[in-house]
């Protein structure tokens, strides 16, 4: 064997050894040789792929051939130009796309790689990719949906923005929440996504009633797919074929205590079908969805209740803090890898579970100082404050954003402010909680805080220029449970308890508390409080 043979040989053989499918392309853009696992992806693939291609294929005229491959076609064409030069690239020559096949949609990312210049020829790697997507693709969706369950307190958009993540994610052309209704005895088409106005006018005005195998969709726990509707019944003929449905999956809407309704998404066409892994994106939207629902009705039932069972608020809250703690602790330790280096996607889940966790437990503590007001058991701790240095530490401990360039910090503070004798930690609450109010609900101009002495005391003023109420908001914001905006646009969180603990503060201080606003102009909060308060215990309402 001559030594180009032999060489040749120990080239091809080092190919194949490389766990990525790869492929030689000469200066013409001709496929001279292609790896072991570029060939076993070829016999695998049921993909009218133009990225699959043969020895002698000519690769780039695949690609050109396909009509709809025209703007990738222009991005591959200019990658191997600069690769054929031989010099390092600036960036990663790099195209994800798209083929679709038997089983539905395939994900595939191709790199173009330099070799020697004077070898006149590129490398093509290429890996398919789907896993991967469809992963990310269900943690972004479930992500979505989590943000969308935030709106408790407006089921209705709650539930259908839920729906619309489920309904992208999947490609599908219709999506039913089916609920159950005991005074009509049937399942009722509440909330749906996609379909003509005629088709979703047919859905709500045909009740499903108990005795139909409809029912029977709540027992399957794992959910079902239906790819061919004439081996089916639980769907009846006069819905799907009305809306010329070939394939749906399900899944019930369930709790540990409670069977809510069906989840149904379907498409109109029977290829490509849907798959288990998009059944179990389903399963757990539903699954995160009955949680949702039922937590929106436990909060509007608390709201509505004449009183809260205070006693059993405030030992669930303590005992609930002491596991978040923990929790948190852990976060720390990870954050600092104190058990191993951490990369970019476990960093940014970390801070995800710490925002959580330190919004849980701030809503933790706003219920138990609530239940502890009712009850009359928030003492008060009476010293000395100075007030000018009160604020300064609150705002360079958090309560005001750091590098916000969009909203002005201003403080209006006379120098010669007297201290007054009060409550230090109630005080920091009924400020930092305006704070936080104002920065939340402001997104462009400034926030103001100033103080003066008056007759009786001290009064300081949290000003902002943000979205502002309405007169018909101003009548409840102080009230337990209630936010200012809209629950169908509100983007900030929170159990609605902020401005009514400061309330509650305010008077325990013996002080008073009054707002203007103006919509979308801005809000003025101005707090009146006592050198002294004449109350040195209470707090029950």
């Amino acid at each position: 064997m001559s030594p180009t043979a032999r060489n040749a040989d120990l080239a091809r053989i080092a190919l194949d050894a490389l766990p990525q499918a790869m492929a030689i392309l000469n200066a013409t853009g001709e496929v001279i040789e292609v790896n072991r696992r570029w060939r076993t992806l070829h016999e695998a693939s049921e993909t009218n792929d133009p990225g699959d291609a043969s020895c002698g294929d000519h690769y780039l005229s695949r690609w050109e051939s396909d009509p709809e491959r025209h703007q990738e076609a222009r991005i591959l064409a200019e990658a191997f130009a600069t690769a054929l030069k031989g010099d390092p690239p600036e960036k990663d020559l790099e195209l994800i796309y798209t083929a679709k096949g038997k089983q539905g949609e395939r994900y595939f990312r191709m790199q173009i790689l330099p070799t020697d210049k004077a070898a006149g020829c590129v490398l093509v790697t290429r890996d398919d990719i789907t896993d991967e997507y469809q992963k990310k693709l269900r943690a972004r969706t479930l992500l979505a949906v989590d943000e969308a369950l935030s709106l408790r307190d407006n089921t209705d958009s709650m539930a259908r923005n839920a729906l619309a993540k489920l309904h992208d994610a999947t490609n599908a052309n219709i999506s039913i929440i089916f609920l159950w209704d005991e005074h009509r005895d049937a399942f009722i088409a509440r909330h749906i996504v996609g379909g003509s106005e005629e088709e979703r006018r047919l859905l709500e005005e045909s009740p499903l009633h108990h005795e139909h195998p409809f029912g029977d969709l709540m027992k399957k726990e794992k959910g079902m797919l239906a790819l061919e509707l004439d081996q089916q019944e639980f769907l009846p003929p006069e819905i799907h074929e009305a809306l010329a449905i070939k394939q749906f999956m399900s899944s019930p809407l369930r709790t540990d205590t409670e069977i809510m309704g069906v989840l149904i998404v379907a498409r109109r066409e029977p290829t490509p079908p849907l798959q288990d892994d998009q059944l179990r994106l389903c399963r757990t939207v539903g699954r995160r969805l009955a949680y949702g629902l039922e937590n929106a009705n436990l909060v509007r039932a608390l709201a509505n209740a004449s009183r809260l069972k205070s006693e059993f608020v405030a030992t669930m809250s303590h005992e609930l803090r002491t596991p978040l703690h923990v929790v948190l602790g852990y976060a720390d330790l990870l954050r600092d890898e104190a058990f191993g280096t951490l990369n970019d996607e476990q960093r940014d889940c970390l801070q995800r579970i710490e925002r959580s966790g330190s919004t849980l437990l701030e809503l933790i503590n706003e219920t138990l100082n609530l239940s502890q007001l009712d009850v009359g058991e928030m003492p008060l701790s009476l010293e000395e404050v100075d007030l000018q240095e009160l604020f300064k530490r609150i705002a360079s401990e958090g309560g005001v954003p750091v590098g916000d360039t969009t909203v002005a910090y201003r403080t209006e503070i006379p120098t010669d402010l007297p201290p007054i004798f009060s409550d230090r930690s109630k005080l920091e609450v009924i400020v930092r909680n305006l704070l936080s109010n104002a920065f939340k609900f402001t997104t462009e101009g400034f926030v103001r805080l100033a103080a003066e002495e008056t007759p009786d005391g001290i009064c300081f003023s949290i000003q902002d220029t943000g979205q502002g109420m309405s007169r018909d908001t101003l009548r409840f914001v102080f009230e337990p449970f209630r936010q200012g905006a809209d629950p169908l646009t509100r983007k900030v969180g929170g159990a609605g308890l902020g401005l009514h603990l400061v309330e509650r503060y305010t008077e325990l201080l013996g002080g008073t508390i009054a707002v203007e606003s103006t919509l979308d102009e801005g809000s003025v909060f101005r707090v009146q409080l006592p050198r002294r308060p004449l109350t040195l215990v209470g707090g029950g309402s």
